[in-house]
């Protein structure tokens, strides 16, 4: 199932990007795998409001695109319950 949302994450990058015509592909590729397995799965992310949930600061603000999708795919999969 990671394989296929980081397939996705990466489609929708390049989506994105193309429809914007503005952003950096290379960059957000290259960390789409990365950003994909921490978000789904090693970070404990319930809700900002939560004290012990983790944090994460992108500090490379080229890749931009990957948070906003991975946030989106995230509450999809909240939402749809898995």
């Amino acid at each position: 199932m990671l394989v296929f949302k980081s397939k996705l994450t990466r489609e929708f990058l390049l989506f994105s990007i193309y429809h914007a015509q503005s952003g950096h592909p290379g960059g957000s590729l290259s960390v789409a795998d990365i950003l994909t397995y921490l978000y789904f799965e090693e970070m404990n992310i319930k809700s900002p409001a939560v004290p012990d949930s983790d944090r994460f600061i992108l500090s490379k603000g080229h890749v931009y695109w990957n948070f906003n999708i991975l946030i989106c795919f995230r509450s999809v999969e909240c939402l749809l319950g898995n």
